[in-house]
């Protein structure tokens, strides 16, 4: 069975890498985006069955972008699960009119994110049942993802050693 293709279309480097190595630790075939222009180009030249796509980017408006998604015959019904900082409501209310298939706000969870793309790709919810999970307590939004990232990165090294042994 071939992975299917997320194109991850963010602004920010730290939230496309963060979705790349969620979706592609899940089996996801992912082709990231900082531009709507380099969103344009691979909806031309790749085969996508998912967009994840920013409200706010650095050379347009996503939503004027998945208004072009939907209009355009060959990317019409594709699944696009809006992703924004963009708190307001009308934002939210402009995305979902646009034909937006879900929305969800930043800072997100990247396991709901992942859950959400499942569904909209109508794939199986696989259980991660050789997961830890670990709940760090701190009134400190940045110590809690730091201490987050530096626990990834440890569990990535230990993955890549018990790999190579």
């Amino acid at each position: 069975m071939m992975s299917k293709t997320i194109l991850i279309v963010d602004d920010s480097l730290t939230v496309r890498m963060d979705l790349l190595e969620a979706f592609e630790d899940a089996g996801f075939r992912c082709l990231p985006c900082s531009t709507a222009g380099e969103a344009r180009q691979a909806l031309a030249t790749d085969q996508v069955d998912l967009v994840v796509l920013d409200v706010l980017l650095p050379d347009g408006d996503g939503v004027d972008l998945l208004g072009e998604i939907r209009g355009a015959e060959h990317t019409a019904a594709l699944p696009v699960l809006m992703l924004s900082a963009e708190a307001e409501v009308r934002d939210r209310i402009r995305g979902l009119k646009t034909g937006a298939d879900e929305y969800i706000g930043k800072p997100y969870d990247t396991l709901y994110v992942l859950s959400r793309v499942r569904e909209l790709l109508r794939e199986p919810i696989v259980a991660v049942a050789d997961r830890a999970s670990i709940l760090v307590i701190d009134d400190s939004l940045t110590f809690r993802e730091e201490l987050g990232n530096a626990i990834a990165s440890a569990a990535r090294l230990a993955n890549t050693f018990r790999r190579s042994s």
